[in-house]
């Protein structure tokens, strides 16, 4: 999930609005219903951030995002405060970086590392590796001077290059950086990262990794050791931290078609033999966005939900920091979200956690 800053409010909501996909792009009419439904609606405010994600959202050019957020905002008869951009960065021309220069804005590049690593998964479709293109317009990005960040994936290739991953992504300039550990959820079925010793080298990676970091002369923050210091400072605060992912309604995603759906916005789009799909409704039919909490395939996968989050809550040391598992991980790695602990939930958050705790205890 993507976080516009390292020190994101976990009550802030978000709304996920793909505006193509590999067909159709999001018609006038989804558009003015998300409008009145969504931003018209009780659950949207000034701290929601609308994420124009699902593929490269830079394939539509700049001016379609500046209609289709008046469409919005007239709709709605409200303004959006925050907009983010999560891209590959390979189309970055002078039409995106004025865009990128409008108010509430963020922007982040996906870029896994150095070359070597970064064009192993993201390729052209006719088989060519994206690094250079994304670099050029990282630098477009830096001339301009606009912020952003970077998020990478980390896959087993990157494990065995800690300081090449952080020196890569040190010298982007980004004014932070994220970490996302390949995992298995959605189309993705299976990830490099589940073998028998992946832990112990995902928290040498992490180690070596921040290390490097904290070599450069003016180190980005880096997002899951702000996460940690941030839980460090809540504790021995009544409740648990609140995970977005498993809380109905605190992530709405709207499909390019007017399917909605929410928590993880993995889940949109994605057909279970348990479950069936995880489309709620349809927006243009809905009166209010709570419409979607009396459906059926809602009532069904929430029921569960909050099953496989008892779990977590009786059985993990870590749930007063992450508030339960992420329903996508849980569905992708084991079909079912009656369940506790993940593979995922190893790497992002035990692993990192006793990485991070171990270093400051050393410190």
């Amino acid at each position: 999930m993507l976080q516009p800053t390292p020190f994101c409010n976990l009550d802030c909501s978000y709304c996920y609005l793909p505006g193509r996909s590999r067909k159709a792009v999001m018609s006038d009419r989804v558009l003015e219903a998300i409008g009145r439904t969504i931003l018209g609606g009780r659950l949207f405010d000034d701290e929601t951030t609308v994420v124009w994600h699902a593929g490269e959202p830079c394939v539509l050019p700049p001016d379609w995002y500046v209609a289709a957020t008046d469409r919005l905002e007239r709709a709605g008869q409200r303004r959006i405060l925050r907009q983010s951009f999560q891209t590959n960065a390979t189309l970055i021309d002078d039409g995106w970086i004025d865009h990128f220069r409008r108010p509430g804005i963020g922007v982040g590049v996906s870029l896994d590392g150095p070359a070597a690593i970064h064009d192993r998964f993201r390729r052209t479709r006719s088989g060519g590796g994206t690094h250079a293109r994304t670099m050029a317009g990282i630098d477009r990005l830096n001339r301009a001077g606009i912020p952003f960040h970077v998020i990478a994936v980390v896959s087993a290739a990157g494990m065995e290059y800690p300081r090449d991953m952080a020196r890569a992504l040190v010298d982007t300039g980004a004014r932070w950086i994220g970490l996302n550990v390949e995992e298995a959820e959605g189309e993705n079925t299976t990830s490099t990262l589940h073998a028998p010793d992946s832990l112990d080298r995902y928290r040498r990676f992490l180690d070596a990794f921040l290390d490097e970091v904290d070599r450069a002369p003016e180190p980005p923050l880096v997002r899951e050791r702000e996460r940690f210091l941030a839980s460090a400072r809540m504790t021995g605060r009544p409740g648990p931290s609140r995970n977005q992912e498993n809380t109905a309604g605190a992530i709405v995603s709207v499909g390019v078609g007017g399917a909605v759906s929410t928590f993880s916005p993995e889940l949109l789009g994605t057909t279970s033999t348990r479950y069936g799909s995880f489309d709620f409704g349809e927006i243009g039919a809905m009166s209010d966005l709570s419409d979607m909490f009396l459906h059926k395939a809602f009532l069904k996968a929430q029921r569960d939900i909050e099953i496989g989050n008892a779990i977590c809550r009786r059985t993990c040391a870590y749930f007063s920091v992450c508030g339960g598992g992420s329903p996508s991980n849980k569905l992708g790695e084991y079909g079912t979200f009656r369940v506790g602990r993940t593979q995922h939930c190893d790497h992002a958050i035990r692993a990192l956690y006793e990485t991070l705790l171990d270093r400051t205890l050393v410190s």
